[in-house]
């Protein structure tokens, strides 16, 4: 459908294609879709025939029980209004009808298709004459059996064909099934990396630490203190993590920054170095245990087998 943003004099502003749903008044509280500003369908407001069109307005077509108009924030957008406010009390033309339609609501974008599409323009037309579906509401533990009764309850008030039930669930779990396959998918394999990551360094250190036995013994018997000798092997161990550090996050940043630019929603970025600085942290963190306890148990056994090591 074309939707067109109107002048109070009837000058045209803005068109913009749209998707229209017909809806009754509970379908905003039946899918928890959050209002951005203005008011939703009233049946006290709104209701068929319970209040006239707005002056100079033409007739609803039949089915629409009113003259006005619920969009979401990506029709707001496209019609140039500055914020969802100030599309609250525009007069736009719907399926032709000049200056006859008020918009009265903007409801908050939502997704309901892949997390790789944007939103898209929606408009929701109140109409509870004519309906291809039927929302209800249920308790998990009732939907095993709930496609069953619907069937009978259908066939009890002499519907016609057969009911199709669809769980909007498991609709939406389809659409998402690839990002949430995705999402194990990364989160198992960094998982696996940072655990190869950190035997490795830990096998690293403990190893060149047992190598240096020797070393920490005559620094032990010259009276050398304990944390002057860590402090001495986290220096020699420390420089090519801060360089692995140094070269690995840039990288790092950059892959992340352009898989996130596939998704029209995306995090705030500013956090991202800060989750850097934590891995970074944790890596100093896993050296200098490491390096600490090699160098306790070396310069905690008698200075004798510390010379004889090797």
């Amino acid at each position: 459908a074309m939707l067109t943003q109107m002048l109070g004099r009837g000058e045209e502003v803005k068109s913009i294609s749209v998707q229209t749903y017909r809806i009754g008044y509970d379908f905003f509280s039946i899918y928890d879709m959050r209002l951005a500003a203005g008011r939703l369908y009233d049946i006290a407001l709104d209701g068929a025939r319970a209040s006239e069109p707005p002056t100079g307005t033409q007739p609803a077509s039949p089915g629409v029980e009113n003259q006005r108009l619920v969009i979401n924030e990506s029709t707001s957008r496209a019609l140039g209004f500055p914020s969802p406010t100030d599309a609250v009390g525009a007069l736009i033309d719907s399926y032709g009808r000049k200056s006859s339609t008020e918009i009265i609501g903007v409801i908050a974008d939502n997704q309901f298709s892949s997390l790789l599409a944007p939103p898209h323009n929606e408009i929701y037309e109140l109409d509870t004459d004519t309906g291809w579906y039927l929302t209800l509401k249920v308790r998990p533990e009732i939907m095993p059996t709930i496609a069953g009764n619907l069937e009978r309850a259908w066939r009890d008030v002499g519907g016609v064909g057969q009911p199709v039930v669809i769980f909007a669930e498991n609709n939406v779990r389809q659409i998402f099934e690839r990002e949430q396959r995705e999402g194990r998918l990364l989160l198992g394999f960094s998982a696996l990396a940072i655990l190869v990551s950190c035997l490795g360094l830990y096998g690293l250190v403990a190893f060149d630490a047992r190598r240096r036995t020797k070393e920490i013994g005559i620094r032990s018997v010259l009276g050398g203190e304990f944390g002057s000798i860590v402090l001495v092997f986290l220096t020699q161990f420390g420089k090519p993590v801060v360089w692995a550090n140094l070269l690995a996050w840039p990288l790092a940043l950059w892959a992340m920054l352009r898989w996130l630019e596939r998704f029209p929603y995306q995090i705030d970025r500013w956090w991202l170095p800060l989750v850097c600085l934590v891995a970074a942290l944790l890596v100093g963190l896993i050296v200098s245990l490491t390096v600490s306890a090699t160098v306790f148990t070396a310069a905690g056994s008698r200075p004798a087998r510390a010379l004889r090591y090797e």
